[in-house]
């Protein structure tokens, strides 16, 4: 037998050969995306969390800060104001360097920049009794 005699095969006639399946493998890789996908957004949310949590937390500090350097200024301003006239004041100024202190500072210790009257502080910060402004978004969902 020669093989001249041996038909060679069509290229439509074998159906499994031509036509390739291509669900099973975009199934399974948009499942992996979708999976990817999903665990990015609950990661990223579950950092949202900590990064709100972590600054409720530090909120009622910064302002107890704010309220210190507020209130350390105005004793300043108040000291340097008084300098001139009082001994006590003067010698006060001279031990803590506040008149560098204003020329670094000026706009905080500028004389022009109303602090009150000289005897009062500025506001103590309350506390936080109402709820907490920085939510996580999943903490909104129900």
């Amino acid at each position: 037998m020669s093989s001249a005699s041996i038909p060679a095969p069509s290229r439509g006639s074998s159906p499994s050969g031509s036509r390739t399946n291509y669900f099973w493998p975009l199934l399974i890789f948009f499942f992996g995306a979708g999976t990817l996908a999903f665990y990015q957004v609950n990661s990223l949310n579950l950092q949202l969390a900590e990064v709100t949590a972590a600054a409720d937390e530090i909120d009622p500090q910064v302002k107890i800060a704010e309220y210190q350097k507020a209130k350390f200024y105005a004793m300043a301003r108040d000291l340097l104001r008084l300098a001139p006239t009082h001994p006590g004041a003067e010698k006060i100024v001279t031990e803590l360097n506040l008149r560098k202190l204003a020329a670094a500072q000026p706009v905080l210790m500028s004389l022009d920049q109303p602090s009150g009257f000289t005897n009062t502080a500025p506001n103590m910060p309350s506390a936080p009794s109402a709820p907490k402004t920085n939510v996580a978004p999943s903490a909104l969902i129900q």
